[in-house]
């Protein structure tokens, strides 16, 4: 669209109309290819300022231009079907009206700066059109786009230096090469930033002789982030010796230089024929991201990301600024997107060129150049009221078609205007693509790409269009905003109570009032859909953000708080939500800093989705793991670990967490990635478990400790090596571990890398292990305690969480003291007798249609609900409006159904209430002058169903102590009910009455066969928990102690990994009187000669192998060596511990805490499970219980022995080997005392 002839810049916005057409003031009737072509005849058009198009073929239509006139056109407008209507709503023509040639070329130069380093001004530019528009950035030019549409960028490098035999004016000399010349075209958007560096001719030595020539520098236009959009290679220098007369190489039209140039955008190299690591006095030429290779103290050039310095010579044969190399016995290569490099044989030397970079299709192949005649702003906006605040201005070019793999969606539509209506409507949109089909539908391509360095191709009948301002033009909301683009006014009024936060209403959804009083102004908005999507906030390396700028314009915006990294959020809503989790990858590992250095790509973080139920006002701290980095220093450069991603409550009991990836390394003969985040709970490698942190772990040298870090897990950090930190546990603040060369671990518990990789942080941090091959860095584990719970492996990168509401939690009914009074009235007006206790559940604002039986006045609610008793046979539900004028009570034959209130309309003024049938017997007092008991109030105890479940838990906690939080008893039975003390569950029976408890107890953990990294050749399960029953008669306010036995740990030391036992569950009174316990089972031990699996938790009150009886702890028997001890613990009884071994103990006994046995000088691995069991290190750990149970060996094999139970109820059930997994309690009230 370029134009040799002169034009005038014309800047206008379209006001668009479809189905509508304006009558009379013809100015011009013409075909034109599509509504944009007429709408650009309509600018170039003196006096024209509305058209009317439509479609006859595919390729074209009738465009007419309509005049101006100071007539309002309101009365003219007439209903068009398949028309469009356009209006010029403003005009404004280029600032040099006394020309008709636009002012939009820039000419950028080296402002006379020469040599290595870059200009440090802008004067040069006083009188040109860059005047003012330039700031320099240590030689750099940054300059901003006027305007967007579409520019032609020409880029020339510089020549390298001649050469010369003597500084004789005579002597013979060699010319420098020539730049390279590249041209594109680009689309470029108003207010983006370019950096552009002009590259320098190299500089000939000056001092002694032959004096040969530096490189010349290399020409880079980029964004503001050093991403090229094009760039042309410097020449190379010549040289003029005796015997060796050679120009330098022109710069590259290719991406590499030549000359043993660099490659992928590094700096070249310097090769000696016969020699190739002898020294060259010579520099070589630097690309973007790679400095020139240079020998002693003639410096190559430096890469653009780098600075672009042109390299330095002591007889000042200096580079050119761009990447020039110098030169003092030899010449410098050129700079460019890959640096020239220098080639020395017996005959000759020759400077290489540097390679050219060109994002663009439309090569031929600096100055920047604008080239659209005129450009068309289009102000779109839809007539759908919830829809006006939704509007943007697009950009178009004719003729021209998007080319980018970054593509939303490809589907047909009926106008260029529906197409970009739906990129309107897609958030994600920036660009479209439109080319017309038929006469009534096109085609339509969404994409998302940014408009910096568009790559526009020539497409005859296309049209691109691409965004020019704020997709959404939204107010500043300080609470919610509304889909219709209002806000929310928090708290405001509805039916006389306060609402600080939407309502959820079955047949509107969500909804808010856009006033303070609902009640009086009647004016309200559908929220906005609760997405909450976190992110690092920009942050990178081992500490997390430190502001909040960049949830600006999201629903998190001023909803969070940042303390020390770690982001706090308040539930806005109670309902139920699903989190989704993405740990962090760990960065790649590099053989060294050289861009076409060998890789390997840290591993990817997990990922983990669930489904929780949250109440508003809950605060959740939120770490959202970052990516490890890389080391920067040295050879080689291994990866740090990726951070995980935590989410946990306000007092650190964890809800979801995803595993952080394990750095890559890069060694010679030892290539490997890291491991990826796990989906288990576990790391990876030698990692933690039972979220501690993981193990550094030398195969041959167990206690050997190298350069890295492991990864830090939710309560324990990483373990740190020589040099290197481990990263932090999320209860120590989560940050990512420290290296002296730059390979941090990334915020969430990544460990450091410095010889070696780092591994990935998570619920349980990820371990290294090496052997003398290899090193594998572990990755972080996962942990979820949500429902629908799903897994797997996640993206690269950072990580993220997105939080969704998926289904918020029903209006809670109002005027529950009219219920309880009404409720009191009705069974006090009565006889005594028995009778069924009835409740009324009250939703103001709405009443039931289509079920009315019968409808009388009545002076109050609750004369009406006195009517509805009467006819409890067929009413179920009442409606009841009050005013001076009219007292409606109506009786409904129908009430609510399993999918809500399917027959309720919102009306002002109505009360709908529903009958509930709370017990099935009720008895009043027999006192005189009452007829009631104190208790028949709604919300008492009596209000308990038989046959209630009350279903206690481990509560999410691993390992050897109980858990710390009661935040898993929410939305349950249990919540607000049960306290803890030492991980101990203390509950207050609530009912008078029979109940029958039910208890199984945790199994132990599997052994396994096989050291880190060598696989699980042999598996002994662990034994199963045992399981009693029975039923016991309980007073209301009696407290029972309850432990639920935890899973044992399995072994992380050595070659045969045992397993650790299960603990017993325990169900006792306050004063540790027991009313049932059931065992827990005994670890499993897999060796090369045999396997053994663990005992199951016994039935009967002793526990197996050794066990203790009647409430005492296990022993360790040895049949070899019966004097000897054991590497293992046994498990712990009601009333003493069991025994310990040489490196690991016995189980605690119940009355002092129940704790499973740790190994005596520190680990995280081979730990009992709370409740007593025993902790395993070359030998398995026994299950805990009534008695403990005890471990035996032999010369063949190793048993573990399970728990012993007790069951004091009535109708007693029993099982041995139950329960896989952790243990639990289920107490459910059968009958209520009378």
């Amino acid at each position: 669209m370029a134009s040799s002839t002169s034009f005038k810049l014309v800047e206008s916005f379209l006001s668009i109309r479809e189905g509508v057409l304006l009558k009379g003031h013809p100015m011009q009737w013409q075909r034109t290819t599509s509504f944009f072509s007429c709408a650009h005849l309509c600018l170039r058009k003196e006096g024209c300022r509305y058209i009317n198009y439509k479609a006859s073929t595919e390729t074209e239509g009738v465009c007419e231009l309509l005049k101006d006139t100071s007539r309002d056109h309101n009365n003219g407008y007439i209903d068009g079907p398949g028309w469009f209507h356009g209006q010029i709503v403003h005009s404004r023509v280029s600032a040099r009206t006394g020309s008709n040639t636009p002012d939009f070329k820039f000419t950028f130069t080296t402002l006379g700066a020469v040599g290595s380093n870059g200009p440090i001004d802008s004067y040069g530019y006083k009188g040109t059109t860059l005047q003012g528009k330039i700031k320099i950035k240590n030689g750099i030019q940054l300059w901003t786009v006027p305007l967007s549409g579409s520019y032609v960028i020409e880029a020339w490098g510089a020549s390298g230096a001649e050469g010369r035999q003597s500084a004789d004016v005579s002597a013979t000399t060699r010319a420098g090469g020539k730049g390279a010349y590249v041209r594109a075209t680009f689309v470029l958007t108003r207010g983006k930033v370019l950096k552009i560096l002009v590259g320098q001719t190299g500089c000939t030595g000056k001092v002694g002789s032959p004096l040969p020539g530096g490189g010349g520098g290399g020409t880079f236009i980029t964004s503001s982030t050093d991403v090229p959009l094009i760039i042309a290679g410097g020449g190379g220098g010549g040289v003029a010796q005796p015997g060796n007369l050679h120009e330098g190489d022109p710069g590259q039209t290719t991406r590499n230089g030549s000359q043993a140039g660099g490659s992928n955008g590094s700096g070249g190299n310097l090769s000696q024929q016969g020699s190739p690591l002898a020294l060259l006095e010579c520099g070589a030429g630097g690309g973007l991201n790679g400095n020139g290779k240079s020998r002693m103290i003639w410096v190559g050039g430096k890469g653009f990301t780098n600075g672009g310095n042109g390299g330095n010579s002591p007889i000042e044969g200096h580079g050119g600024f761009g990447g020039g190399g110098a030169a003092w016995r030899y010449p410098g290569a050129g700079g460019g997107y890959s640096g020239g490099g220098v080639v020395k044989d017996k005959n000759e030397t020759i400077a290489g060129g540097g390679g050219s970079f060109n994002t663009a299709k439309n090569r031929t192949a600096i100055s920047i150049m604008f080239v659209f005649q005129a450009i068309l702003f289009v102000f779109l906006q839809s007539g759908r009221s919830e829809m006006i605040k939704r509007s943007a201005f697009f950009n178009t070019d004719e003729n021209v078609k998007l080319e980018s793999n970054e593509i939303i969606s490809r589907q047909t539509s009926r106008s260029v205007l529906s197409c970009s209506q739906k990129c309107l409507s897609e958030p994600l949109c920036l660009v479209f693509n439109y080319g017309s089909s038929s006469v009534n539908r096109g085609i339509c391509e969404l994409y998302k790409t940014s408009s910096d360095g568009l790559k526009l191709i020539h497409e005859p009948g296309w049209l691109c269009g691409h965004l020019h301002g704020p997709k959404k033009v939204f107010k500043e909301c300080k609470t919610w905003r509304t889909k219709d683009g209002g806000c929310c006014v928090f708290p405001f009024l509805y039916h006389g109570e306060n609402r600080h936060s939407c309502v959820v209403d079955k047949l509107l959804g969500l909804w808010c009032s856009t006033t303070d009083n609902f009640d009086v102004g009647k004016t309200r908005g559908v929220c906005e859909d609760f997405k909450f999507t976190f992110t690092t906030l920009g942050a990178v390396g081992s500490n997390g953000p430190t502001g909040i700028s960049g949830y600006k314009g999201t629903t998190l915006q001023g909803k969070i708080r940042i303390e020390n990294g770690i982001q706090l959020w308040t539930v806005p809503l109670s309902g139920s939500y699903v989190i989704e989790a993405w740990g962090a990858s760990g960065a790649e590992g590099r053989q060294s800093d050289k861009v076409s250095a060998v890789t390997r790509p840290g591993g990817k973080g997990a990922y983990v989705k669930g489904t929780f139920n949250l109440t508003r006002g809950k605060e959740l701290k939120i770490l959202v793991g970052q990516r490890g980095s890389r080391g920067k220093t040295g050879s080689p450069l291994p990866g740090g670990g990726g951070g995980g991603t935590f989410i946990t409550s306000s007092a650190d009991a964890p809800l979801i967490i995803a595993g952080g990836g394990g750095g890559g390394v890069a060694q010679p003969e030892n290539f490997h990635e890291g491991d990826s985040g796990q989906t288990t709970r576990n790391g990876s490698q030698a990692g933690g478990a039972d979220g501690y942190g993981g193990n550094l772990y030398e195969k041959g040298s167990p206690s050997a400790s190298f350069e890295c870090g492991a990864g830090g897990g939710l309560n324990g950090d990483g373990k740190s090596g020589e040099i290197d930190e481990g990263g932090k546990g999320f209860i120590n603040g989560g940050k990512g571990g420290n290296s002296p060369i730059g390979g941090y671990g990334g915020f969430g518990g990544g460990g450091a890398a410095w010889r070696y990789p780092g591994a990935g942080g998570g619920y349980s941090g990820g371990g290294v292990v090496k052997d003398k091959k290899e090193t594998i860095a572990g990755g972080g584990g996962s942990f979820n305690t949500g429902a629908n719970p799903k897994k797997g492996e996640g993206l690269g990168g950072d990580g993220k969480v997105i939080i969704t509401l998926l289904e918020a939690e029903k209006e809670k009914f109002q005027n529950m003291n009219l219920a309880i009074l009404l409720q009191t009235v009705i069974l006090c007006s009565s006889p005594p007798r028995s009778q069924s206790l009835l409740s009324l559940q009250i939703k103001e604002g709405f009443h039931l249609v289509g079920h009315v039986i019968d409808r009388r006045k009545a002076p109050s609610v609750l004369s009406c609900a006195q009517l509805c008793l009467k006819r409890r046979h067929i009413c179920r539900s009442l409606n009841y409006r009050n005013n001076e004028r009219n007292m409606v009570c109506e009786l409904n034959d129908k009430g609510t159904d399993s999918r809500g209130y399917t027959s309720l309309v919102p009306t002002s003024g109505f009360i709908f209430a529903e009958l509930i049938n709370l017990t099935a017997h009720y008895r009043p007092s027999n006192s005189k002058g009452k007829h009631c008991t104190e208790n028949s109030s709604v919300g008492s105890n009596n209000t308990l169903e038989a046959r209630t479940n009350f279903t206690f838990t481990t509560l999410g906690a691993l390992g050897p102590t109980g858990p710390k939080f009661t935040y898993g008893y929410q939305g349950t039975p249990l919540e607000g009910k049960v306290t803890l003390q030492n991980g101990i569950q203390l509950w207050q029976v609530p009912l008078t009455g029979s109940y029958v408890i039910e208890a199984w107890g945790a199994s132990g953990a599997d052994g396994r066969e096989g050291g880190y990294g060598q696989g699980d050749r042999r598996i002994a399960a662990g034994g199963k928990g045992a399981y009693m029953k029975g039923t016991f008669n309980l007073t209301r306010g009696t407290t029972l102690k309850i432990l639920v036995g935890q899973t044992g740990g399995r072994s992380n030391t050595g070659a045969n990994l045992p397993g650790a036992g299960g603990g017993g569950t325990f169900i006792t009174s306050l004063s540790d009187i027991p009313f049932i316990i059931a065992g827990g089972g005994g670890g499993g031990y897999a060796y090369w000669r045999t396997t053994k699996d663990g005992d199951p938790g016994q039935i009967y009150g002793t526990g197996s192998r050794h066990g203790g009886s009647e409430g005492a702890g296990g022993e360790l028997y040895d049949r070899v060596y019966p004097s000897g001890s054991l590497e293992s613990g046994a498990g712990g009884g009601l009333k003493e511990d069991g025994e310990s071994g040489n490196f690991a103990e016995g189980g605690k006994r119940f009355v002092v805490g129940g704790e499973g046995g740790r190994l005596k000088y520190g680990g995280s691995g081979g730990l009992g499970g709370f409740g007593g069991g025993g902790a395993a290190y070359r030998y398995p750990g026994a299950g805990g219980g009534y008695s403990g149970g005890g471990v035996v060996k032999d010369r063949k094999y190793t048993i573990a022995g399970g728990g012993g139970s007790f069951n004091g109820g009535a109708d007693q059930e029993k099982g041995k080997g139950v329960k896989q997994g952790d243990g639990k309690v289920i107490i459910t009230l059968v009958h209520k005392a009378n």
